[in-house]
Order: structure tokens, then C-alpha cells, then sequence
């Protein structure tokens, strides 16, 4: 019975810690030899008032009630002591101060104990825990209202020749709104003016300082006539009328931009969302000047759909200026068919973090155009503005228009059996043309069957899922036929630390307009027998090229289906398959050189082997390595997906957000976002560190020859470091139309290095100089 008691409080508090804060995790181990009384102390600083829970794990079984926490017992005061004989599962901290934690093992079976305990503070309170020492909770403070401020019910209170004063509204902490990875942009900009807003300062340099900016707002206008005093800078991209193209950045013009001190800059230009309860939440920009006079802004992360609101004060910061930039919704393409029409469904998924107005998020597709084709032949065309009502006819399309979703439907008589394509098409950056960002077909059918999707079209494509306005096609079948070169590869013995690298070449790795406007290769990594695989995160795509750069293969799409990506982010190639990290499937995609689906490995949520946010994989020998950001956890696996034994952050040796992970031999290294490049044994004993000062990177490798190599985004270069932290060589720009973005680096075992470019789209191979 007190197994089953001790069972039930482990799963309660196992359930209670999904909900909580982590403190701590300490790692211990209980030899296989040990005597009868063997324990284990460690100490820990706790706050009074707070729950705390415990939790322990044993590597590789999960959580374990081999192990208990008999007593806990304050150093400072040797009255305040809680014990209970068969496990405390937490407690109410009765005083500050720290407090010295016994573990034991409840069991004599022969073998080595490796533990992990894990603190977390909990607004549950362990059911174990004695009435002795609990804690009355503090009364509830019950915060002010905020009433959302809606831009559309504010249109009429400027006007050209007005300013206001700006309301300071709270500010979110980063914590409260989680943004995904880059989506392609919204709704027409709008501006209005105001007095200046509070700002924080950023020291860094110009060319190469990130923006993360506290912002006071006023109401916003829809009036977009006003007149730009001569001191103000000037909104040059996106365009009114046009969607907002995150990876261009947004481009303002002010004269002199580059004599401008970054603190003083920091405070004129500032970005941020607004959440639902009407506060604003400051958005992280790279912001660097690419030609005099010109500044630009590209936000680190994107939330498709949200409108970002852009502040441009004068150098005086009297006066200031909001622009409502609108990134574009993930649209989605859905079809049906009755008797006698054919419908079809464009919608996107509202974001519950941000206000529920134009002011907030796109609620509709204004700017955008609806075009029908009936095979190759424009049958009806609708263009959606602000001046369409809701629900009526054009030609012959009939449309009800609501927030976040616009219907159609025709006559089935209009496409005589044949194919029916949907594209939607859009103004991104202030294009003079629009181009399609999403397209679906469907084959309607004249009798009253099912209607079914047009068989030589994947599923995926047939419901809109392709970014492209190209036909919903295999991207192999467009490519030409290339084959797959096999090279010889000569391993290099040495590369001494002073080698210095040339640009050997470049390549493209996407070539239709529309893909560019959204592509973003994320992950590059060298084939077994030469050519290179790369992974583009946001057309969901994994690529083969071969020696010239050339397109061999190409394959992958957006989905639920087995093989299918969420948001892959990271690639890795090894015995002629390739692994995909995938951070919303949360597991590894395995997958055969044709892109057919080999496996996966999801971990299992109920035990240690749970993966959360992979963020990176590797390999060490025939041992998988994942790289977990949210977890800040390392796992291992098998070459079959077996679980074999993962660690944590500990007080000795902490991991923050690891965002990349490589291993030789005997070490694994990895990256976190902060910057800081860890060494650590694959048992989890923390070896070394350094600080490379890259933050917000993902391009991480570590060559045979001991240099760790990093990409940094923000001053568009790649170093290579020593172990001790030294950089041994810096790879600067390649000439490009662009600053270059480096997302992405892997080194072979000749010494080339191929580097992706998500600015320009590129790859970019440099070999060592003679």
C-alpha cells in the first residue's frame, strides 16, 4: 500500500511539475558497491512561502521511487526540520535560507543508481507535506483592467495636422508571448503621429546591433495622408497597400543615419506587437544600414498574421510617428463541392496572444486578390479591399467574407469536369506585381460523388499547403534531370589554426520568384559521397545539390502525415538517411535519400526520453544526439530510436537554451543562445566554455582538427575558434546584393566549409588557401 501511495504522489507531482518553474536539477549517482546507510546530501537556496516539489528520475527508466527524500532540514536553524520516513514529495518553504536535502536509496537490488533530482516551485502544495509547515498564501492582488485599444474605432481621432500625447501601456515581459521562426507577411501600413515614446537604449554598434525596444503608444489613425517633417525619416518598404516581407527587413531613409549614435537610435526607431489585453510587447530587430542613408530593420522572429508596429521619432524625439506593418497570415485552402457548386475556403488561425483587431493581427485579406482558373484559363478574379461588403457577387462568384476565413463558391457548370486551381495572390514589399502565396487545385467531379483531388497531386499541395505558384507538382519533376556525382573525398591530417579560407563558390537554392520571397535555408550538411543536403525551414523542404550546385533532389511538405514537417530546423545526414530535427512535431524525422518516410523518434512525454523543442541533432559514433532549447536538456538515442540517457541543467553546470549540438570522439559541444559554447562528456560532466559572442545563432560545427566554428547573424561573419575560445580565422561577407545572413555552417573532412545564406538564398562554399 505505501508503494501504491508513494506511486500516486510521484505521478501528482510528475503532472504538477509540467505546470511549474524549474529550480534545479542535480545529478547523482549511488555506487553499486554502498553501504546499508549510503545517502546523499546536497544544499540549496529556497525562499520562503514558495511550494516546492521534487522530483527524481533514474537514467534511462524515468521517474523512480528507488530513491526518496527522507529529510530536509534548514542549516541556518537546526529546529526547522521536516522529515517524513517514506519520502517528502515537497514542501511549503517555512523560512529563506538554505536548507540542507537527503536523498537515499529505498532498494537493495545490486547495481549503480544514476539519478537526476529535479526542484521546481509549484502552486501545489505536496500532499505529503505537514500542516506544521504551511504557509497561509498571500491575499490576491487583482490588477487593473486594460482596455484593448482598437485601431479601427480610433480611425477618426487624428488627423494630418494633430499630435498626442502617447499613454505609457504595460509591457509584456518576453516570457508571455512565444513567436514562431520566420513566416513570409499582412494588411496595408497605416502611421499616425504622436509625442515620443519611452525607449530602451541600445549600446552596440550600429551595422551590427540588435534592437529590443520598450515602447509607449498612441492610438493609432487609419489616416495615411499625413505629411513627413523634414527631420523625420521616411518609411521607404513595405509599401501602403502591401504585405510586409520579414526577411527584406524594413527599410526607412534618414539622412546621415550613419552619424547617429546607436543609444540615440535605439530611442527614434522601435518595433512591437500588441498583445490581446491591449499591451505592447517589444520585438527584437537586427538593425544594420546596408547604404548610406538607409537603415533597415529585420525582426528576429516572426508571428504570421501579427501587424508589427513600427515607431520612428525625430532626433529631438518631439514628435513621433506608428506604422502598421501586417505580416501575412499562413493561409490555408480547403474545397468542397454540392450538387450543383464548388466551394473553396481561405482561412488562417487567429493568434490568441494578440489583440483580436486590425490593430493587433490581419483579420482579412485586404490588398489581396482571388484568382480562379479552370485548367490554364482565368475564369473569375475577385479583389478583396476595404470597400468590398461582406457578403455579395462578383461575376460569378458568390463570397462571404468574416475575420480570418473568406468563402467562395461557383457554379459547377463553370469548370465542364475539368481541374479547378485557386491561387491567392498578394503585393509583398510594394512589388508593382502581386504573386501567388498560396495555391490550391481540385478536380470537381459532374455527378454527385465525392468530390476528390486531382490524382498526380500530392494531398498536401491539393489543400493548400504549397507557398509556391508554380503547379502543385513534385519539386523533383521540375528540376532538370540531374544525377547524383559520387566524389572522392581525401581527408586532410592536420589544418593549422592560421589557415585562412577563400570563396571557392555560390549557388542559389531556390530559383522561382515566389519561393524567394519565403525561403529560408536553415541547415546544411555534406553528403556521405559528396554534394550537400540543405533544409529550408519555411518551404518545408529538404534539397540535394551536387559538386556545381546543381539540383539533384528535392522533396518534403507541410503536414500531419508520417514524414511530413511542422517546422523542421536542423538537418543531419548519416548511412544514406537523412535525420530532421522538427521543433512543432517535437521528434526526428528519419527519412531515406528519396524522401520516403524510414521512422521517427518522438521520445516518450512520460518519461526522461521526452523531447520538447529539438532544436539540433547529431551523431557520436551510432549514438543519436539531440539538442532539446526548451527542456535545456541533452538526450541520446540509438541508431534504432531507442532512449538510452539524456542530462539537464545543474546549479555546477547550467545549460541555457542549447540551440546547436556536434560530438567527436569523446566530447559533445554544443551552442546556446546566449552565445556561450559548451564542452561536455557524453556521461553529462561539464568540461569547458567560452563565450563566442554570437547570440541568437544556430550555425555551429566543430571540425577534426579542434576548431569550433560559429555563425554570427548579426555581424555577417562566421568565426573559427580554438577549444580555449580564440579566434583562429573569420569568413566575412561574399560579394552578394545583400548583407549576408549565415544560418547554417558544416566543415568536411577535406576542409571545405559550406555556409547557408538566408538572405540571399544561397550557399556558399570556401576551401582552404594554399
Amino acid at each position: 500500500m505505501k508503494k501504491i501511495l508513494v506511486g500516486m504522489t510521484l505521478f501528482i507531482l510528475t503532472v504538477a511539475a509540467g505546470y511549474a518553474e524549474r529550480l534545479f536539477d542535480y545529478r547523482g549517482v549511488f555506487p553499486a558497491e554502498r553501504p546499508a546507510t549510503a545517502k546523499i546530501t546536497n544544499y540549496m537556496l529556497l525562499k520562503k512561502d514558495t511550494a516546492i516539489t521534487f522530483e527524481i528520475e533514474e537514467q534511462g527508466k524515468g521517474v523512480s521511487n528507488r530513491i526518496i527524500i527522507p529529510r530536509i532540514k534548514l542549516t541556518s536553524d537546526e529546529k526547522v526540520v521536516i522529515e517524513k520516513a517514506e519520502g517528502l514529495g515537497g514542501l511549503r518553504v517555512p523560512e529563506t535560507g538554505i536548507y540542507e536535502i537527503t536523498l537515499v536509496p529505498q532498494t537493495t537490488d545490486p547495481g549503480e543508481i544514476r539519478f537526476i533530482l529535479k526542484v521546481f516551485e509549484s502552486a501545489l502544495t505536496d500532499p505529503g507535506v505537514t500542516s506544521a509547515i504551511s504557509v497561509i498564501p498571500p491575499l490576491p492582488v487583482t490588477a487593473p483592467a486594460t482596455t484593448p485599444v482598437d485601431a479601427a474605432a480610433m480611425a477618426p481621432a487624428l488627423t494630418a495636422s494633430q499630435t498626442e500625447t502617447a499613454p505609457v501601456l504595460p509591457v509584456a515581459t518576453a516570457a508571455d508571448l512565444s513567436l514562431l521562426l520566420p513566416q513570409a507577411s499582412g494588411t496595408p501600413p497605416m502611421q499616425t503621429t504622436a509625442s515620443p515614446a519611452s525607449a530602451v537604449s541600445d549600446t552596440s554598434a550600429v551595422s551590427t546591433q540588435t534592437a529590443d525596444v520598450l515602447l509607449a503608444s498612441a492610438p493609432v489613425s487609419a489616416s495615411a495622408s499625413l505629411q513627413t517633417p523634414e527631420n523625420m525619416a521616411k518609411l521607404i518598404s513595405p509599401k501602403p497597400g502591401s504585405f510586409m516581407n520579414p526577411f527584406n527587413g524594413i527599410r526607412v531613409e534618414y539622412d546621415d543615419v550613419s552619424f547617429v549614435a546607436a543609444d540615440k537610435l535605439s530611442q527614434m526607431f522601435s518595433l512591437f506587437l500588441r498583445k490581446a489585453d491591449g499591451s505592447e510587447f517589444p520585438v527584437k530587430a537586427r538593425r544594420f544600414s546596408p547604404e548610406p542613408d538607409i537603415l533597415v530593420f529585420t525582426p528576429e522572429k516572426i508571428l504570421p498574421g501579427a501587424v508589427y508596429n513600427l515607431s520612428i521619432a525625430d532626433e529631438s524625439l518631439s514628435t513621433r510617428k506608428f506604422f502598421m506593418l501586417p505580416a501575412l497570415p499562413e493561409v490555408m485552402i480547403e474545397f468542397s463541392q454540392t450538387p450543383t457548386d464548388v466551394k473553396a475556403r481561405v482561412f488562417w488561425h487567429q493568434s490568441i496572444d494578440l489583440m483580436p483587431t486590425p490593430a493587433g493581427q490581419v483579420q482579412n485579406l485586404n490588398g489581396c486578390a482571388l484568382v480562379i482558373y479552370r485548367e490554364s484559363t482565368v475564369v473569375s478574379r475577385l479583389e478583396i479591399n476595404e470597400a468590398l461588403p461582406p457578403v455579395g457577387q462578383a461575376e460569378n462568384i458568390q463570397y462571404r467574407a468574416q475575420p480570418f476565413e473568406f468563402e467562395i463558391t461557383l457554379p459547377l457548370s463553370v469548370f465542364e469536369g475539368k481541374p479547378m486551381a485557386l491561387e491567392v495572390k498578394a503585393l509583398i514589399d510594394g512589388g508593382n506585381e502581386p504573386v501567388t502565396i498560396r495555391k490550391g487545385v481540385f478536380q470537381p467531379e459532374m455527378t454527385d460523388d465525392e468530390p476528390e483531388a486531382v490524382e498526380e497531386k500530392p494531398a498536401s499541395e491539393n489543400n493548400g499547403s504549397d507557398f509556391s505558384d508554380a503547379p502543385a507538382v513534385d519539386h523533383e519533376a521540375t528540376a532538370s534531370p540531374v544525377t547524383a556525382e559520387i566524389e572522392e573525398i581525401i581527408s586532410r591530417e592536420s589544418l593549422d589554426a592560421s589557415t585562412t579560407f577563400s570563396l571557392e563558390k555560390s549557388f542559389a537554392v531556390v530559383s522561382e520568384e515566389a519561393e524567394k520571397l519565403n525561403a529560408w535555408p536553415q541547415s546544411v550538411a555534406w553528403g556521405e559521397t559528396g554534394g550537400l543536403w540543405v533544409l529550408d525551414s519555411q518551404l518545408f523542404r529538404v534539397s540535394r545539390f551536387n559538386l556545381n550546385g546543381s539540383l539533384v533532389k528535392a522533396f518534403g511538405a507541410k503536414g500531419g502525415a508520417d514524414g511530413q514537417f511542422g517546422l523542421p530546423v536542423a538537418i543531419a545526414v548519416k548511412d544514406g538517411k537523412i535525420y530532421v530535427a522538427d521543433s512543432t512535431k517535437r521528434g526526428i524525422h528519419i527519412l531515406n535519400e528519396d524522401g520516403s518516410f524510414a521512422g521517427a523518434i518522438s521520445g516518450d512525454p512520460a518519461t526522461a526520453a521526452k523531447i520538447d523543442l529539438p532544436s539540433s541533432v547529431c551523431f557520436r559514433k551510432n549514438e543519436i544526439w539531440v539538442a532539446d532549447r526548451a527542456q535545456a536538456r541533452i538526450l541520446c538515442f540509438n541508431d534504432q530510436g531507442a532512449f538510452l540517457g539524456s542530462f539537464a541543467s545543474t546549479a555546477a553546470a547550467p545549460i541555457v537554451a542549447p540551440v546547436s549540438i556536434r560530438a567527436d570522439a569523446d566530447s559533445l559541444f554544443f551552442l546556446e543562445s546566449n552565445g556561450l559554447v559548451k564542452k561536455f562528456s557524453p556521461m553529462g560532466s561539464f568540461d569547458a566554455t567560452f563565450q563566442s559572442g554570437c547570440s541568437e545563432s544556430t550555425g555551429f560545427d566543430v571540425d577534426p582538427w579542434g576548431g569550433i566554428w560559429v555563425c554570427d547573424p548579426v555581424k555577417f561573419m562566421v568565426h573559427r575558434f580554438s577549444r580555449n575560445g580564440k579566434i583562429l580565422t573569420s569568413i566575412l561577407p561574399p560579394p552578394g546584393p545583400r548583407p549576408w545572413v549565415p544560418t547554417s555552417v558544416a566543415v568536411r573532412r577535406d576542409g571545405k566549409v559550406a555556409i547557408t545564406d538566408a538572405q540571399n538564398k544561397m550557399v556558399h562554399i570556401f576551401s582552404p588557401a594554399r
